[in-house]
C-alpha cells in the first residue's frame, strides 16, 4: 500500500548518498508522489526500478520511462506470496492496499474504495531475483507499503543485497499481524542494518534510513572466532594442568618404585652373606 501523507526526509538521504556513492540500483516499492519520481530521476542511480501493482500509476510511470532510459516499471505487489491478489483503491490519492481498507480509517477519515484490481503479487526474494541485483554496487531500496514491511524486512535480511533501505512504518500495527516500526528496527539491526537517520514529525508514521554494516558481520564473526580460541586456549592450558599432575604422579611412583628396589636388593645383599664356621 501506498501512503497518503509522502515523507520527504528521504529525498535528502538519496541526495546524501548520490554524492559519495554510485548506485547501482534504486528501487522504489510504493512510488508514492510525482516528487518522488522527481526525487530519483535527480539521483545518480544507474536503474531506477518502480514497483506498483495500481494500473492508473502504471502507465504514468511508463509515460516518464519513456524519457528516462534508466526507469523501468514492474507492475506487480510486493508481499507475501507469488500469484495474484486484489488491490484496493481508495478515494485518496496514493492510497491503495492489499487489504481491505477498513482498517486504516481510523487515520485517514472518510477513506473508501473507489476500485478494485486483480494484480500480480510477488515476494521480495522474487522480485529481487527477476530483477538482476547481484552484479555488485550499492542498491537502494524506498519502501512505502504498509502491510508488507515484515515480509520485505525478512526477505532484504536474507538476501542481502540491499545496501540503504529508506522504510516507512506504522509505529503501531494497522491490523492483526502487521510489526510496529520498533519491532522491525530490531529485527534489521540483529541483522546487520543499523539505522542511521530517522524522521519523527508524523505522528503515526517512521520514517527511517537503515545501511548494511558489513563490517559488523565481519567483527562479529571474528569476536567468534576469538572467543573460540580463548575457549581451545583453555581447555590446552587445563590439559597442561592435568600434564604436570600426571608427570608429578609419575615421578613419585617411580620414586617408589626405585626405592622397592633399593630395599629388594638390600635384602638379597643381605641373604647371600656367608655364615661364619666354627
Amino acid at each position: 500500500m501506498a501512503a497518503a501523507v509522502t515523507a520527504n526526509a528521504w529525498h535528502g538521504w538519496l541526495e546524501q548518498i548520490s554524492g559519495i556513492e554510485t548506485i547501482a540500483a534504486l528501487i522504489l516499492i510504493g512510488a508514492g508522489a510525482e516528487l518522488d519520481i522527481v526525487a530519483a530521476r535527480a539521483s545518480n542511480a544507474d536503474r531506477i526500478l518502480i514497483v506498483d501493482p495500481n494500473p492508473a500509476a502504471v502507465t504514468k510511470f511508463e509515460t516518464l520511462a519513456t524519457k528516462d532510459p534508466r526507469i523501468k516499471v514492474h507492475p506487480l505487489a510486493i508481499g507475501n506470496y507469488d500469484g495474484t491478489a486484489t488491490l484496493h483503491v481508495s478515494n485518496a490519492p496514493g492510497i491503495s492496499s492489499l487489504r481491505e481498507l477498513s482498517s486504516l480509517e481510523a487515520l485517514f477519515p472518510g477513506l473508501q474504495t473507489v476500485a478494485t484490481h486483480e494484480v500480480r503479487s510477488a515476494t521480495l526474494e522474487s522480485f529481487l531475483a527477476q530483477a538482476d541485483l547481484e552484479g555488485g554496487g550499492n542498491v537502494v531500496l524506498r519502501l512505502n507499503a504498509f502491510g508488507s514491511e515484515a515480509a520485505v524486512v525478512k526477505a532484504l535480511c536474507e538476501r542481502k543485497v540491499v545496501s540503504h533501505l529508506f522504510m516507512r512504518s506504522p509505529r503501531a500495527p494497522l491490523a492483526e499481524g502487521d510489526q510496529p516500526s520498533a519491532a522491525l528496527q530490531a529485527y534489521l539491526e540483529k541483522n546487520d542494518y543499523r539505522c542511521w537517520a530517522r524522521d519523527a514529525r508524523d505522528g503515526d508514521f517512521l520514517d527511517q534510513w537503515f545501511w548494511h554494516d558489513a563490517a559488523r558481520k565481519c567483527i562479529r564473526t571474528l569476536e567468534q572466532s576469538l572467543a573460540e580460541a580463548h575457549r581451545e586456549a583453555e581447555m590446552l592450558r587445563q590439559d597442561a594442568r592435568r600434564m604436570v599432575l600426571l608427570e608429578s604422579d609419575l615421578s613419585e611412583l617411580r620414586a617408589r618404585f626405585e626405592a622397592m628396589n633399593n630395599s629388594s636388593s638390600d635384602g638379597d645383599e643381605t641373604s647371600k652373606e656367608p655364615t661364619s664356621s666354627r
